[in-house]
């Protein structure tokens, strides 16, 4: 059974999936394009509702809104509890808007860094997914430290796929890439192959996430290895088979979970914006 698709995580895939994109259309100079103003407009919507939603301690909570009080009570709505991994993934999609210039307040992802400090403090220590992950929001606003991250380094051959892809993409953001390209040395022998049709190369892509709380399933695994490769080594083969089994398993408008929507669309967008081999110029004679 597929958890509800309108909790904050969702909310804050779809923000990053937008932003990704719209990033893709202003780096192919498509800034015009109507698609450009429509993304605009739900990025700007979607930027508000998770900005209204977050709580008085700077974190976000799974579902948002107040919940009511049970049948013959006369309690205020009680505010759900901010989660951490939810938090994190808002940091995250939050702080993609901010260099499209659509994050309107940054003082909001301010006020969420001593929430997710607070919280990274508190994450037991075989805990390594969800410590990865709020490592990883921690560096998109450059507030990881170092220390914390070369800890989880330390035991790298214990970490899963998802971490490992979310401490890579954590050194890229320390501008500590060396280290980052040594995970992806990590990850790529990692790779599941899928068959494809005969003559075709086989997709790639990494499973390693059945024990996670932060990350769920193949395609939400895939995405962020993706990612890591799209920005450590984006010349990589397994990243071209990554992106086709990305584009092969599909799902409607988007990926199962829905929270893989997000990294997903920004793994593809990263790929085909800036990883891809340029076009070939030539002149044709006819």
């Amino acid at each position: 059974c597929e958890p509800p698709s309108h909790t904050t995580a969702d909310r804050a895939a779809e923000l990053l999936a937008a932003t990704s994109v719209l990033q893709y259309l202003r780096t192919a100079r498509a800034a015009a394009a109507p698609e450009a103003q429509r993304l605009t407009e739900r990025i700007q919507s979607l930027v508000a509702a998770l900005i209204a939603a977050q709580n008085q301690d700077g974190g976000w909570p799974w579902v948002s809104g107040e919940s009511s009080p049970r049948l013959g009570q006369n309690a205020a709505p009680v505010v759900p509890p901010s989660d951490r991994l939810a938090s994190a993934a808002t940091v995250w999609a939050l702080a993609s808007a901010e260099p499209l210039g659509l994050l309107t307040d940054v003082k909001v992802l301010d006020h969420s860094l001593a929430f997710l400090n607070a919280e990274f403090a508190k994450v037991s220590g075989n805990d390594h997914e969800t410590r990865a992950a709020i490592l990883h929001a921690l560096s998109t606003r450059r507030a990881a430290a170092f220390e914390a991250a070369n800890s989880l380094n330390r035991v790298r051959s214990q970490l899963s796929d998802p971490a490992l892809a979310y401490l890579a993409l954590t050194f890229a953001n320390l501008d500590r890439t060396s280290l980052a390209n040594e995970l992806i040395g990590i990850l790529g022998p990692r790779a599941k192959t899928e068959a494809t049709t005969p003559g075709r190369p086989a997709r790639v892509y990494w499973d390693g996430s059945r024990s996670s709380q932060a990350v769920r399933g193949a395609a939400e695994t895939t995405a962020l290895v993706s990612m890591a490769f799209a920005r450590v080594r984006p010349q990589a083969p397994e990243l071209e088979g990554a992106v086709a089994w990305l584009m092969a398993h599909r799902t409607g408008t988007g990926w199962r979970p829905h929270k893989a929507k997000g990294p997903a669309l920004a793994a593809l967008a990263s790929y085909f914006g800036t990883a891809q081999a340029a076009e070939d110029r030539y002149r044709l004679t006819v």
